[in-house]
């Protein structure tokens, strides 16, 4: 059987198949009898690669042996329980949003004219607010807070007295110092997301919106004007932490801005969503990765990275609203940087207990990816190339990773023709790549060159492509620090 309504009742704990039960047998939601049969059997029969290899007249015929089994009508029935476990999921949700509940009811209220409800309604939603961490929701759920005040006391009440309209007037503007909150604080996250992934990806006209609304608008300005007008204590300091990560970037040169964004973060910790800790603790890994390609200080930047992901793992800031699994990038970025370092028992252990934070649909993949990788920096290079048959994907990211340490690893074992013909195809694969930036792609031509150039130079040590392997090194690219090291040691064996 393959229905979506299986895809939802897959990810049910038995909790909540307990109370979708009651909630299938309230009349107010449900009045139809065979839907209670059918989710019956589903109960009993929870394994979903045993439903799976079940076929639906099976089914059919063991939940109502005495009507004939048509098609159309079974699906339809399939498509009811889907339904009702849609409505079932919204209902769950928003009892989980106590303000958004709040804001939907003293809507109906005002509809009926119940102004006094309203008022209460605002009481309870102010005190919830002491217990909300600013993002997004926050400050769109303030609007709507604010909105109301001002729309009751206009309705209420007469605005005879300058106060009532003075009142009423900063009301409206609470509306839109709110709008103002979440467009300043969502463009800043939108502008980030995309320079990030642009570093890797090709993000085709994708920014182009965001890049001309930036030049339109100053951030800055709109972030200093939140924080000395707002009376929100929450929202001062939140603004006040994208203030100090906008300056550490935009003064890059000067780490002191970074480290004071740093610490912004960490003493504001329980003030932050798990959302904006996870923001947050990525553009820190991503100064410190801008830090380590520009050659500045980039030895003390691959500690201060590794810190931080030391962090992130800990306190589980990989972890967002739509996923309590740790992301595949970062767990990629975390092993090649801890094998850079050289912490080996550390790097075991990470592999060990963070492959089984994956999507356990990817784990043992991954854990295959970082046993190769392991396996070719502990020396093991037979190994490397045994592991890498048993990993398997579609990201290219990830390919060319292991088509590079399948090269590196036949140099290793002197199996120079195999590396020449892997060198071959090299450039075809390369081109294959389908939504890699150009600068990502073009560093990996260059990794191929210096390779190619590597090799003539250890099989016939000419000054050519000694030549223009040190002018390869002159750059970055992917594996530059063993090209160098491989170059120097055929030099001082020479």
């Amino acid at each position: 059987m393959h229905h979506k309504a299986l895809d939802i009742l897959s990810t049910f704990t038995d909790s909540e198949f307990e109370t979708f039960g009651k909630f299938l047998n309230s009349p107010f939601f449900n009045t139809g009898k065979k839907i209670l049969h059918l989710y019956e059997f589903l109960c009993d029969n929870r394994d979903r690669n045993v439903l799976s290899n079940l076929k639906d007249d099976e089914v059919s015929k063991r939940i109502f042996p005495d009507i004939e089994y048509n098609k159309s009508t079974f699906n339809a029935l399939f498509s009811d329980l889907h339904s009702l476990l849609s409505r079932f999921l919204v209902i769950q949700n928003l009892s989980r949003k106590d303000l958004v509940a709040e804001d939907f009811l003293r809507e109906e209220l005002f509809i009926r004219g119940l102004f006094n409800s309203v008022s209460q309604s605002i009481d309870r939603s102010n005190k919830l607010f002491r217990n909300k961490c600013p993002d997004s929701e926050y400050f769109i759920n303030l609007f709507n807070l604010a909105n109301d005040e001002a729309n009751l006391m206009y309705l209420s009440s007469a605005l005879k007295s300058k106060k009532a309209i003075s009142e009423n007037l900063d009301m409206v503007a609470q509306r839109g110092l709110q709008l103002c909150c979440l467009f300043t604080s969502e463009m800043i996250r939108v502008s980030e997301n995309i320079n990030s992934r642009g570093v890797t990806y090709d993000t085709g006209d994708s920014g182009i919106f965001t890049e001309r609304l930036s030049g339109l608008v100053n951030l800055n300005g709109l972030t200093d004007l939140i924080i000395s007008t707002s009376k929100d204590n929450k929202s001062v300091a939140y603004f006040q932490i994208l203030k100090a990560q906008l300056t550490a970037f935009s003064e890059f040169d000067d780490e002191s801005k970074y480290f004071k964004y740093k610490r912004e973060v960490g003493r504001n910790e329980n003030l932050l969503s798990l959302n904006d800790l996870r923001f947050h603790y990525g553009r820190m890994m991503r100064y410190c990765i801008m830090k380590r390609k520009s050659f500045v200080n980039s030895q003390r930047f691959d500690n201060e990275l590794f810190d931080i992901y030391r962090i992130t793992l800990i306190k589980e800031f990989y972890k967002s609203q739509v996923s309590q699994y740790l992301p595949v990038e970062l767990f990629r970025n975390i092993l090649i940087l801890a094998l850079k370092l050289k912490k080996f028992a550390w790097t075991n252990l990470f592999i060990k207990n963070y492959s089984q934070k994956l999507d356990p649909d990817r784990s043992e993949n991954m854990k295959n990816y970082a046993i190769v990788r392991y396996s070719f920096e502990k020396g093991n290079f037979k190994k490397a190339l045994k592991t890498i048959h048993h990993f398997n994907t579609d990201n290219f990211i990830f390919k060319i990773d292991l088509r590079n340490i399948e090269l590196m690893s036949h140099f290793e074992l002197q199996s120079y023709d195999t590396v020449r013909n892997l060198l071959g195809s090299y450039s075809q694969f390369i081109s294959s790549a389908k939504g890699m930036s150009k600068p990502a792609i073009n560093s990996y031509k260059v990794f191929a060159k210096a390779m190619k150039n590597l090799m003539d130079f250890k099989t016939n040590m000419s000054n050519s492509s000694e030549y223009n392997l040190v002018k390869n090194l002159e750059g970055k690219f992917p594996n530059r620090e063993w090209i160098e090291g491989k170059y120097f040691g055929i030099k001082e064996s020479s």
